[in-house]
């Protein structure tokens, strides 16, 4: 199932850059063959997600304005601290330079 703000190392839900990641891990390691598998390969790389800083009233406001926003996720006590990691973009970009997966962003003149 979709979820915008899927937690990084829970399989109940993906969002887009997730996959990407855990398609990359599955490409980057033969023998990862499995979503828990392809996480576990992420934090041994050192891969580390965004945290949010998403309070209660917000959260919940999310939850009930979108039907693809999701916290149950997540572990308890990181959410109940305001604390929401998730996979984004930056994130990526910034552990696959740190990984040497990649170079730095380059970015295009507008």
């Amino acid at each position: 199932a979709y979820n915008m703000l899927s937690y990084p190392w829970a399989t109940r839900y993906q969002q887009s850059n997730q996959w990407a990641l855990e398609t990359l891990a599955s490409a980057a390691e033969p023998g990862v063959s499995s979503r828990e598998q392809a996480q576990a390969w992420l934090r041994f790389k050192g891969y580390q997600p965004t945290t949010l800083q998403l309070g209660a009233l917000t959260r919940l406001g999310a939850r009930v304005s979108s039907a693809h926003i999701a916290f149950d996720d997540h572990p308890n006590e990181k959410r109940f601290s305001d604390r929401i990691e998730t996979i984004t973009v930056d994130s990526v970009f910034d552990w696959l330079e740190r990984a040497r997966l990649a170079g730095p962003v380059q970015r295009l003149p507008t």
